[in-house]
Order: structure tokens, then sequence, then C-alpha cells
């Protein structure tokens, strides 16, 4: 098993939903979905599902995944936090957003006035998570997210696994449809919430250069079963 730190540099403004009462706020947390979809996209895997992961129900968009989990893929992005999470200001646009199903109010009178107030994160925010190979391989170093598909750079470093079947609070945002955890801090996000602080009883333990690291992986790996 081979484990990874990487981290995600945006290379302009990020933008992915969660409605709020004044608009529409980007979180501040990296979603595992996006990750591990987007590190698929780029190397090719599965790609009859790809490019896109969203389907209409009824008219309404909804995920055609069931969870972060890329069966087959051989490895697993985690979730990721912001690397500073005091340093990470929205930066606030009106947008249009016609069509979309998201961001448009109108006016009385009949005028539709289809703009929103949409927050993003800026260029030049660093998001860090973890990724567990089943092998050791190649990533690719710039990946898309977000609605817009905005470009990221990613960065890697390898780690030395020291120990398995740790209990403990791991370093990183969880996915609770992949990792068992046993109890952390809930952050509503969509398409489902993540745990943060998150106490594992079943967790890696890695070692960096710069330090060591709880990681939670999904079963299947901790296992040696892809």
């Amino acid at each position: 098993m081979e484990v990874y730190r990487y981290f995600v540099e945006l290379q302009d403004f990020l933008f992915y939903a969660q409605e709020a009462v004044a608009g529409t706020v980007t979180p501040r947390w990296l979603h595992a979905t996006a990750m591990n979809y987007a590190l698929a996209y780029v190397m090719n895997i599965i790609p009859e599902e790809q490019p896109y992961l969203m389907r209409s129900d009824g008219g309404r968009n909804v995920p055609a995944y069931k969870s972060s989990l890329i069966p087959k893929a051989g490895f697993y992005a985690t979730a990721a936090g912001l690397d500073n999470m005091s340093r990470a200001k929205l930066s606030t646009f009106l947008v249009k957003g016609d069509g979309e199903g998201y961001g448009y109010i109108t006016g009385k009178g009949g005028e539709v006035l289809r703009v929103s107030r949409v927050s993003m994160l800026p260029p030049g925010t660093v998001f860090k998570g973890f990724i567990i190979s089943s092998k050791r391989r190649e990533f690719p170093s710039r990946i898309r997210l977000g609605r817009f598909r905005i470009p990221t750079r990613l960065g890697l470093t390898r780690g030395e696994v020291v120990s398995r079947h740790e209990k403990h609070v791991v370093d990183h945002p969880v996915d609770p449809l992949v990792t068992k955890v046993k109890k952390g801090v809930l952050v509503p996000i969509l398409p489902y919430p993540l745990v943060v602080k998150a106490y594992l009883e079943d967790c890696l333990v890695v070692r960096f250069d710069e330090g060591t690291y709880y990681v939670a992986a999904p079963d299947f790996l901790l296992s040696g079963d892809e």
C-alpha cells in the first residue's frame, strides 16, 4: 500500500454549490467525490462514466454515483481541508444562472433578473488531503474541479506507512459513506456531509518528511483487496 499527501492549489475561482440565505456559498472543504472523479477523468479510468456525474431525475440534477469510492480504480483520495482556514477569504460575484436551477431571482412586474450572489474561493487557495493507493503509480500534475471545471495544480509527497489498524482522530475530513467513523463533527455540505475531527478504530499511521499523520483508508484497501 502506498500513501501520498496531496495539495491542490486553485488557479482560478472555485465554485461548487451550497445554498445559503443570501446566495450560494462555496464550502471550505474539498469533497472526496470531486477529487476521485477528477483524477479518474484525467487518468481515463472508467471513461464510459465520464465526463459527468449528474443525471436528471424529474427535472432535478442528482448525483450518478453512490459515494466518493470508484470501484476498481485502485486508489482513493480523501476529502481535503484548507491549508489555512483563516486566510481563505471568499470572493463574491453576481452571476447569471438561467437554466441551471440555481442562482436566479424573479422581480415583480414580470421582469426576470437571472442573477445571483455567488461566493467562490479565490486562486491561490490550497487544500490538503491524502491519496491511498494499492500500488505505486503516477498521478497527473493538474486536474479540474468545481462547477466550472477550473484548473488546479496537484502536488504529491510519498509517505511511509509505519502502522495500521490504529485507533485515533485522523488528520483530514472523512467521507462517512466510505469509512466507518466512531465519532466526529458533521459538516453539512452537498451531496452528503463530511466528518471532521473523525475518530476511527481502524486508521493508518503514515510518516512524511514534514511529520506523521493519521489517515483513514477505505476498507477494501486496508484488507488488500481491490
